[in-house]
């Protein structure tokens, strides 16, 4: 459904433009590859939070901002985790692998327990229910 919007993706388009050059003359000097990356991420959040203003306006259409804030603060520990894996002095293989399992283990408690993800939880039981079946055999 075409929208004639075409000002809004403009205007878009430049501020995360704008983001990226202004973020890149200040941080990539400095910090590297990493400055790299916080200016990436910076400019996808700004594209992000300027389409979801633009569409709040033209299409009535609301982001679910509260469900985002959980989903990001329920993710923070797995950050700290995949940090606390990476002070050990172990090969950057194992702490790949270490750090997966940790996060997938986390996720999958968070998306069954806290969540309560429909999709998830209903895998989760009938995957109980086939072991179950199959110990009693």
């Amino acid at each position: 459904m075409p929208t004639k919007k075409d000002k809004f993706i403009l205007i878009n388009s430049i501020i995360g433009a704008v983001t990226g050059i202004v973020l890149n003359i200040l941080l990539v000097p400095v910090y590297k590859s990493i400055g790299s990356s916080v200016v990436w991420v910076s400019s996808e959040i700004m594209v992000l939070i300027s389409a979801q203003i633009f569409v709040r306006k033209s299409l009535k259409i609301v982001m679910p901002i509260k469900k985002l804030a959980i989903s990001f603060v329920l993710a923070l520990p797995i950050y700290l985790i995949c940090l606390w894996i990476g002070i050990f002095d172990i090969a950057s293989e194992v702490e790949m692998v270490l750090s997966g399992i940790f996060s997938f283990s986390y996720y999958s408690l968070v998306l069954y327990f806290v969540i309560k993800n429909t999709v998830f939880v209903s895998i989760v039981n009938r995957t109980l229910i086939l072991i179950k079946n199959r110990v009693k055999k």
